[in-house]
């Protein structure tokens, strides 16, 4: 059942499992939780269509950082963010999980499952997708150097409301709200919690009793509810609400590849690698990552998105008369998109305007402080293509770089309650019953999209939930 709350009757519902937000993760939970015996509701704050009134829920202030990314960089209604996805897919690497509780090989069955509901390869074998790519564009120029190497993302972007609402309609024991904005948690005294309370826009109230509940807001939404909770005051790692990430990316170079190196080559760009004819279809990119080496492990994660551009560019009049003549050679434009050290200043908080329903709104700090560290991975770039490919290199500043618009941190994952929020399984260290899932939970950005691993981790929560509730 699919209903928006403006429209039902009941004031006081019942249920095994309640999840609140229906993005990626909500509905990933909510498909693999519905197809047993367990009663189940879904909670989502929008309709089926975006209104502007309660995308304004959104709203806050910002330190460091615009107010308009709070609003602009999400969409709260059923779908979630998905509903302007990109679709670029990748998982986070082995190295992005030294400060988690369990390791990446813990994730690979999850991301494998994943990559299933989204019809891309199995990104766990990323030699087999290069294959593919290379089956395709056979000889691929590729950057294999000391310190960096070559590898792909994948790209399927995938509506999630669109996709499976039919299929969440049709589970009887699923009940799926639109326009049921959580205003408040209400726990017991012995650290459970009872029942939340939903609201449409217009003040329409319904209650709603579970043995269990997942926050699938977001990575400010989540610590926002919580923040607006009795859990504040029970959390022992003092870390609700900081570290605060997002993946912070600029244009950070310019570089000529000779065409002797390029000549014969198949160069980098965006390459189908499905079968629109099979009804698989699939887009891949060639990017830069680090390497393992001693050298690489002391950066923060990145990648580099290499394009081609015309020699209309500044690089024209940095690297002088040579490059006039087009047949010289090849350039490529390349964007920097960085991992952001683990900050507690990067922060979400509440402040004393509220939303039209009450609720605190947030104020969000961000400054980003590795400028540094981005300068020192691209002079090694720079030398690096250099010597391997006699080609030029100039580099730019990383002074202001944009936002990916991926909320990350804010309810870090942990073995210990005084220094992570949630436990091994995204439970909230201080409730009995309360669990969180999205990109909150991550106790490091990576440099990857986070969606694919919001999707892997929602399965492995609701395997979990699966075995205590069977």
């Amino acid at each position: 059942m699919l209903i928006s709350l403006t429209q039902y009757d009941q004031a006081h519902i019942e249920a095994d499992i309640c999840l609140i937000g229906a993005g990626a993760a909500g509905i990933t939970l909510a498909r693999e939780l519905s197809s047993s015996n367990r009663k189940v509701v879904l909670l989502e704050s929008g309709g089926l269509q975006f209104e502007q009134p309660i995308q304004d829920l959104y709203k806050g202030v910002g330190k460091g950082v615009d107010a308009s990314y709070l609003h602009l960089t999400r969409l709260r209604y059923f779908g979630g963010t998905t509903n302007h996805w990109a679709g670029f897919c990748r998982p986070l690497d082995s190295r992005d999980f030294d400060e988690w509780p369990f390791g990446y090989q813990e994730l690979v069955p999850y991301i494998q499952r994943a990559a299933a509901l989204l019809g891309i390869h199995d990104p766990t074998h990323p030699e087999a997708i290069l294959a593919h790519y290379r089956d395709r564009n056979p000889d691929p120029w590729e950057i294999q150097t000391d310190n960096f190497k070559t590898l792909l993302f994948q790209r399927k972007a995938l509506n999630f409301g669109r996709e499976f609402r039919a299929e969440l309609e049709s589970q009887p024991n699923l009940q799926v709200f639109t326009h049921a904005t959580v205003t408040r948690l209400e726990f017991s005294g012995q650290g459970r919690l009872d029942a939340v309370q939903a609201s449409t826009l217009a003040g329409k109230a319904l209650h709603i009793k579970a043995g269990y509940f997942v926050l699938a807001c977001g990575g400010i939404e989540n610590a926002r509810i919580l923040l607006n909770s009795d859990a504040v005051s029970q959390d022992r790692s003092g870390k609700l609400g900081k570290g605060f990430s997002d993946h912070p990316y600029a244009i950070s170079a310019e570089f000529i590849v000779p065409s002797r190196v390029l000549e014969g080559k198949s160069l980098i760009h965006w390459s189908s690698i499905g079968s629109r004819a099979a009804g698989f279809e699939e887009e891949v990119k060639l990017v830069v990552a680090p390497r393992e080496t001693a050298t690489a492990a002391k950066w923060p994660n990145f990648y580099l998105m290499l394009d081609r551009v015309p020699f209309t560019s500044p690089l024209k009049a940095g690297l002088g008369t040579l490059i006039q003549d087009p047949a010289i050679g090849q350039s490529f434009r390349v964007t920097a998109v960085m991992e952001a050290d683990w900050s507690e200043s990067n922060r979400v908080s509440l402040v004393d305007t509220r939303d039209a329903l009450g609720t605190p709104q947030v104020q969000l700090d961000w400054a980003y402080q590795d400028r540094e560290k981005v300068a020192t991975i691209l002079q090694h770039f720079s030398r690096e293509v250099s010597w391997n490919f006699g080609g030029r290199c100039r580099v730019d500043p990383f002074d202001n770089p944009a936002l990916g618009n991926h909320h990350i941190g804010t309810t870090c994952i942990g073995k210990s309650p005084t220094d992570s929020v949630v436990d091994i399984n995204c439970k909230v260290h201080s409730a009995a019953n309360l669990y969180v899932a999205g990109s909150s939970v991550f106790r490091s950005s990576g440099a990857s999209n986070p969606t694919l691993t919001i999707i892997a981790l929602a399965m492995r929560l609701a395997d979990h939930l699966k075995r205590i509730n069977p």
